[in-house]
C-alpha cells in the first residue's frame, strides 16, 4: 500500500512540473512551481526507496 502512496505522490510532483511548464508556455517556467513539484517528487521517490522497499 506504502507503494502505491508514493507513486501517487510522484505522479502528483509531476502533474505540478507540467502544469507550471503549460501555463508559461513561451516564457520560462516559474522557478518555485518547478521547484515545489521537483520537492514533492522527491518526497515520493525517497519514500519508495527507502519506507516502500525495505
Amino acid at each position: 500500500m506504502l507503494f502505491y502512496l508514493a507513486k501517487v505522490i510522484q505522479a502528483t510532483g509531476l502533474i505540478a512540473v507540467g502544469v507550471g511548464f503549460v501555463t508559461e508556455f513561451p516564457k520560462l517556467m516559474d522557478p518555485r512551481l518547478g521547484g515545489i513539484g521537483l520537492l514533492i517528487f522527491l518526497m515520493g521517490w525517497m519514500t519508495e526507496r527507502f519506507l516502500a522497499r525495505s
